[in-house]
């Protein structure tokens, strides 16, 4: 039985209940919001627990830890899932302070289990705090192959379209891609496609309009989840432009599954993390560094020999089988859960044993 934690706005309409997930009200405030998240995610615990839960929490919720091992919780489990990114201003530095650094410094020690995203995260986060090596277990990013499914052979249009959806932040090299398709005219028509929104949007949309009019570039805005793989079908080209940054080497790159998944071909910075997933693939184009004129280039080399990158791009989805799937992640997770519930048990039943 597994029960999902999430937090929504006090006072705000009520969400549909979902037969895994329950919600508890938060306080819309900067810096209160997370703390109230937490002081009601103790409370709900405390009168819902019962002898033999696993309970599983986020750095940001290490404050919790002492806590639950009071209230006689015997597994707690900590999942890391990246770095701290967009680390910026006053209140950014609060937040990195809070519900980072401090919590995995105090507290970080204290679970009884450690997953991680990546090994190279693993290695990080126990070179940064020092942590031993406890029960750990690594799960991936991965797809669903049901939902991105493979594209169809593209109609013909008038502008080679190159596509990139997800947060839009400078921090994940957005405005490199942007600057690319503007800092010297291409060679042939073309328009960039992005897909999301984020805190960088405006400054974005600005540096697209630098150089003039001309619409090479378009701002989505948000879509439906659903058609997202639609959206992706439409590309020529999709690109992940992530810059040479810790956070990123040691990340495991979601959209570039996705794009794998529809069988398209791509753009991708010589980061670890992609090549980890993506050496020897024959769709990809790499930047020769994370320069606006490195993607630039890469742009045009794609459109040069878009034809042979498509017949490649077909064989990638292949690669994602038994491997990158959510269900091989979940299953690596699964088991993890499964040892360590029984372990929980044993022990429960053995203190059991010893008091009589």
């Amino acid at each position: 039985e597994v029960t999902v934690l999430a937090s929504r706005s006090a006072g705000a309409d009520p969400i549909p209940r979902d037969e895994c997930v329950e919600y508890v009200d938060a306080v819309d405030l900067p810096l209160m919001f997370r703390a109230s998240v937490l002081v009601a995610m103790y409370r709900w615990l405390r009168g819902r627990w019962r002898p033999g839960d696993i309970v599983i929490v986020n750095p940001d919720a290490l404050w919790l830890v002492p806590l639950l091992k009071r209230l006689g919780i015997e597994f707690v489990h900590l999942d890391v899932r990246t770095l701290p990114v967009n680390v910026q201003g006053i209140k950014g530095r609060l937040d990195w302070l809070l519900f980072w650094y401090l919590p995995m410094v105090l507290f970080g020690h204290r679970p009884d289990g450690y997953s991680f995203i990546t090994r190279a995260l693993q290695r990080e986060v126990e070179r940064a705090f020092a942590f031993g090596r406890n029960r750990s277990v690594i799960w991936q990013s991965g797809v669903d192959l049901a939902h991105f499914r493979q594209s169809g052979p593209l109609r013909a249009t008038e502008r080679f379209q190159v596509f990139y959806h997800g947060a839009i932040s400078i921090e994940r090299g957005i405005d490199k891609l942007v600057e690319a398709m503007t800092i010297r005219p291409l060679p042939f028509a073309a328009e960039l496609v992005i897909v999301g929104d984020g805190a960088d949007r405006v400054q974005l949309e600005q540096l697209a309009r630098r150089n003039g009019p001309d619409p090479h570039v378009r701002f989505a805005g948000f879509i439906p989840y659903a058609d997202v793989v639609s959206a992706i079908h439409g590309a020529d080209v999709c690109v992940c432009p992530l810059p040479d940054r810790l956070e990123w080497n040691v990340s495991s790159p979601l959209k570039v599954l996705e794009y794998m998944a529809c069988g398209k071909p791509m753009i991708l910075t010589p980061i670890a993390s992609h090549r980890e997933v993506v050496s020897d693939g024959r769709f990809v184009i790499w930047t020769a560094g994370f320069e606006a004129t490195d993607v630039h280039d890469a742009i045009v080399r794609a459109w040069m020999q878009h034809e042979e990158l498509t017949r490649a791009a077909a064989g990638a989805r292949a690669m994602l089988e038994g491997r990158f799937e959510w269900v091989d992640q979940a299953a690596k997770l699964d088991r993890y859960l499964l040892s360590a519930h029984a372990d929980v048990e044993s022990a429960a039943l053995g203190m059991s044993g010893a008091r009589q």
